[in-house]
C-alpha cells in the first residue's frame, strides 16, 4: 500500500491514481537500494531453505518411515491445494460483489466506496 500525496488515502499498488481524490500518484519506482539488498537476501534464504528441504526429503526417503511420511504431504498439499482454490474463489466473489459501477472513459471495473478510477483518474461518482 501507498499512500496519495494530496489527500493521505492508502492505495493498492497497481493504482495510477487516488480512488478518493482522483489526483495522479508518483510512479512506484523500479527498484530501490533497499529493495535490491532485499531480494538478494531471499534469494540466499531461498537457496538456503530448499538444500534445506531437500536433503530433509532425502532423509525420509531413505527412512522406513519414509512411504507413510510422503503419503502424509501428499494429503497436506492436496489440502492445502484446496484451500487456495476456496480463497481464490471467495476473493473472485467478494470483488464482483463490490464493484457497482464501470468507469466511463476507460470501463474499468471500480469499488463502491471510489469516488475515481484507480487507472484514469476519471471521476465516477454520480
Amino acid at each position: 500500500m501507498r499512500k496519495c500525496n494530496d489527500c493521505g488515502t492508502e492505495v493498492s499498488e497497481p493504482n495510477m491514481f487516488c480512488t478518493k481524490c482522483g489526483k495522479k500518484l508518483d510512479p512506484i519506482p523500479e527498484s530501490t537500494p533497499i529493495f535490491d539488498e532485499a531480494v538478494e537476501a531471499m534469494r540466499h534464504v531461498m537457496a538456503y531453505t530448499t538444500k534445506k528441504v531437500g536433503d530433509a526429503v532425502k532423509s525420509v526417503e531413505q527412512s522406513e518411515i519414509g512411504e507413510k511420511t510422503r503419503q502424509m504431504m501428499e494429503s497436506a498439499s492436496q489440502k492445502v491445494d484446496a484451500a487456495i482454490e476456496t480463497m481464490e474463489a471467495a476473493i473472485e466473489k467478494a470483488l464482483k460483489s463490490s464493484t457497482n459501477t464501470k468507469c466511463t472513459r476507460c470501463g474499468t471495473d471500480t469499488l463502491k466506496d471510489a469516488e475515481y478510477c484507480w487507472r484514469c483518474g476519471e471521476s465516477v461518482s454520480s
